[in-house]
């Protein structure tokens, strides 16, 4: 039995801890080096859910890695999210020695994560940190959201169960907070799967291994702060996208729920390999609507796409501001008929087309249009005040 415990280092803001504390963990140790970085953690309440308050969180002020030096704890579970590798020390959560640490603190079937951005990094470096990660790991995988990997390690075979995928998504407590982030289903949480194990050790072949006395890293991430990489590392990684088919498992499921999510999880990757287009033109800053009509395909492919939803409607609240603001209004009635099939029933809709009629003087449609998007929940200022 993997023990319902798990460490979590570098607190930030304590929002994943937060979320942790929504978990089944029994108890959770929470590592921070700075004193003064849990004492600001009330500040953010509303969204770490007042984690300091959980009964289950044993904080310790301690620097992570000696933590794991002098413990003797197991965990089931072993998390972190470190700062972007360009500051200076952070290299020492990406080391070989470190990851060997973490395993070696493992119980059976327990889990390490790892975080690794694509901004600030170019595809060479994230190649290493994949290839270093593996190099201690006997089992691992990767998932992938906006422009982030996650890197999963294990020391026993790896296998997505989905009848507790199903669980825990149903929890009332997760499920909600997941729809908020974007991850408006089952399918789509489980669609964030990128890579199995034998796709990692491929696309990491060739990588270089980052150690204690050669963290190169630190000294190579710093000069690519300001590139724009994401786009030409997305378009590397791309073609080792898997379907989290690979790796799903269905204990005791009934045959008609296999094959109704086997269905929707096939449908959603063939619509999500469309999404990286558009997510590879959008990081490129290509000017014009070649990423929206991206998106808008992965969404014809299927309409619950949810991360193709969620970059449509960011470019186009975006692109309307702007017609509007230049008084194109023919090119934002335009637009709006454009992206009305795949946006019409979302509350943003409704607010760019009161922002036309209220550009076009048309208060009264206008109104109604922001009463509209009221009632679907938006919260805009404006919107209270125009819809009279």
């Amino acid at each position: 039995r993997t023990p319902k415990n798990a460490l979590f280092m570098c607190f930030g803001s304590g929002v994943t801890a937060g979320t942790l504390g929504l978990s089944d963990f029994e108890r959770i140790d929470a590592v921070e080096i700075s004193r003064d970085v849990l004492d600001a953690a009330p500040l953010f309440a509303a969204d770490n859910l007042g984690v300091l308050e959980n009964p289950k969180m044993n904080f310790v002020v301690d620097d992570g890695r000696n933590f794991l030096l002098t413990t003797e704890n197991q965990y089931g579970l072993i998390t972190f999210e470190p700062m972007p590798l360009a500051v200076a020390g952070v290299s020492t959560f990406y080391t070989q020695e470190f990851y060997e640490q973490c395993l070696a603190h493992l119980a059976p079937g327990g889990l390490v994560s790892q975080w690794v951005p694509l901004h600030s990094l170019d595809i060479d470096v994230v190649r290493s940190l994949v290839f270093t990660f593996r190099s201690v790991f006997p089992e691992y995988c990767m998932w992938f959201i906006n422009a982030d990997l996650f890197l999963v390690g294990s020391n026993q075979p790896l296998r997505i169960d989905y009848g507790n995928a199903a669980r825990t998504y149903g929890n009332p407590e997760i499920g909600p907070r997941l729809q908020a982030a974007g991850i408006g289903d089952l399918t789509e949480l489980l669609s964030c799967f990128f890579m199995g194990k034998d796709s990692m050790a491929a696309f990491s072949e060739g990588g270089s291994l980052m150690l204690d006395d050669r963290p190169w890293a630190e000294f190579v991430a710093p000069k690519l702060m300001f590139d724009s990489t994401v786009d030409k590392s997305l378009e590397t990684l791309k073609p080792f996208y898997a379907s989290p088919l690979e790796m799903l498992v269905f204990p005791e499921i009934p045959e008609a729920v296999v094959e109704s999510a086997r269905a929707a999880l096939a449908l959603r990757h063939e619509a999500h390999k469309v999404t990286l287009d558009g997510e590879v033109l959008l990081y490129r800053g290509l000017i014009g609507e070649s990423q929206e009509e991206k998106f808008m395909a992965a969404l014809d492919i299927d309409p619950r796409d949810y991360t193709a939803r969620f970059y449509l409607k960011d470019i186009a609240v975006q692109r309307m501001a702007l017609f509007i603001r230049w008084n194109e209004l023919d090119n934002a009635r335009a637009y709006l008929a454009k992206v009305r099939p795949y946006l019409g029933d979302d509350p943003a809709y409704a607010l760019m087309e009161g922002d036309v009629l209220f550009a076009e003087k048309k208060h009264e449609d206008a109104a109604h249009a922001y009463r509209r998007y009221l009632d679907l929940g938006g919260t805009e200022a404006r919107a209270h005040e125009r819809a009279g």
